[in-house]
């Protein structure tokens, strides 16, 4: 199916999180989740080569986080999921490099069947897991639609949260990039013909 995906993080020692707000309309809107702590998301700070393996350099936005190594096998089961510049891939390894930056080594790429051709050092990356708002699966004829999004932030309590009317609004228009995605390989086709 078809989702939209946030990844929020403050910028505020102070900041705790959020709530994820959505309206088609830019005047009703629907409570679609709650970030705690923020996302792990910023950019590649240098190119990822084409191919397999490889590593990823990446410099955290906002609050950064920590992003933690994993095993070959949570590797090869992707719980270690990000993406960047259109690609999905899990990684073994997490080396901190300066502060909010990571080096991700041990790659395995092109998960979903995303491309894993190179990627520009300035790509979007995010870290993907719980900490990022997910909306409901979205029919195909949203694509090309416009959707409002606000977060509203609380403080490492859970407290002070903003009001609706307090933040404004971020666009975004359905894409549908990961819908274009060509399907894996059929590793095996049977066909069976029925007489009328």
């Amino acid at each position: 199916g078809l989702e939209v995906w946030a990844a929020v993080s403050g910028a505020s020692p102070n900041w705790g999180g959020c709530t994820v707000w959505a309206s088609l309309d830019g005047d009703s809107y629907r409570r679609i989740g709650v970030i705690d702590g923020g996302s792990r998301y910023g950019l590649l700070s240098s190119t990822l080569a084409a191919g397999p393996g490889g590593s990823a350099a990446v410099a955290l936005a906002g609050q950064g986080g920590q992003m933690l190594s994993g095993s070959a096998t949570g590797a090869d089961n992707l719980q270690t999921l990000c993406y960047a510049g259109g690609e999905f891939f899990a990684y073994e390894t997490a080396t901190l490099t300066a502060a909010n930056a990571y080096t991700l080594t041990g790659l395995r790429r092109g998960a979903y069947g995303s491309p894993s051709g190179a990627k520009a050092a300035g790509s979007s990356f995010v870290r993907v897991d719980q900490a990022i708002a997910k909306s409901d699966p979205l029919a195909l004829d949203f694509i090309g639609k416009t959707i409002q999004f606000k977060f509203t932030s609380f403080n490492v309590y859970g407290g002070a949260e903003q009001g609706l009317a307090d933040v404004d609004p971020y666009a975004y228009t359905v894409t549908g990039d990961m819908v274009r995605l060509p399907p894996t390989n059929v590793a095996g086709l049977a066909a069976s013909l029925e007489g009328y």
